[in-house]
C-alpha cells in the first residue's frame, strides 16, 4: 500500500507484488544469458556466481495451485479465456 500524503489531500493506492506479475508479450524472443556471459561477470565482480542463492530459491512460494482455480473459475462465470500466464 502506498500513500501520497499532500497539505490537500491523501491518497491511497495498492501495489501488486512483483513475485507473480507477467510481463506484455515481447517485441522479440526472449534469450537467457550465455552461462560463460554469467560466468565470466561473476569473475569480474568477484562472486561466486550470479544465479540465485539456495537461500532465495528455497523462499519462492509456489501458489500456481491457488492462482490457477482463479483463472478457472474467471473463464467459467465471465465466459471468456483467460489463460493462465505461467502456461504460455
Amino acid at each position: 500500500m502506498v500513500w501520497n500524503v499532500t497539505k490537500d489531500d491523501i491518497k491511497v493506492r495498492m501495489a501488486e507484488v512483483g513475485h507473480n506479475t507477467w510481463a506484455p508479450p515481447l517485441a522479440a524472443p526472449a534469450e537467457p544469458p550465455k552461462q560463460e556471459d554469467k560466468t565470466d561477470m561473476a569473475k569480474k565482480l568477484g562472486v561466486e556466481s550470479l544465479d540465485y542463492s539456495d537461500f532465495i530459491q528455497a523462499g519462492a512460494w509456489d501458489v500456481h495451485d491457488v492462482l490457477r482455480p482463479i483463472y478457472e473459475d474467471a473463464s467459467k462465470t465471465l465466459g471468456k479465456e483467460f489463460p493462465y500466464p505461467g502456461d504460455k
